[in-house]
């Protein structure tokens, strides 16, 4: 899933994953999605929202993503490898690189990543 929201003015990798991990949440729940497993390769995000007493000097970020999971009815979110979430990689990149900027949201993944997915 992409969209077109640009972010500016984020000064640090952890803050523009906090915009992104924020979108994505926004965007499942305008969705009315209730069931979503969550995969990103940011370990400290994902170990934040998930142990969050553990990670205190991320409990901004937590308690601000954790509102928003709470109107999820079952999510789970989970640590992968970059090559294990290659799919959504290049996605992201070709919306910067190559200006691809049609949504994926209702159309599902591109035709020219199809050896990916399926």
């Amino acid at each position: 899933m992409h969209g077109r929201r640009s972010f500016v003015g984020i000064s640090s990798k952890l803050e523009a994953s906090f915009e992104s991990w924020s979108w994505a949440l926004e965007s499942m729940k305008n969705l009315h999605f209730n069931a979503i497993i969550f995969a990103s390769n940011d370990h400290d995000i994902i170990s934040a929202i998930t142990k969050p007493s553990a990670w205190p000097s991320l409990k901004f970020y937590s308690s601000n993503l954790l509102a928003w999971l709470h109107d999820i009815v079952d999510w789970k979110a989970q640590f992968h490898s970059y090559h294990d979430i290659i799919g959504a990689k290049l996605i992201a990149k070709s919306v910067i690189k190559e200006n691809l900027f049609q949504s994926y949201i209702a159309v599902g993944f591109p035709s020219w990543l199809s050896n990916l997915f399926v």
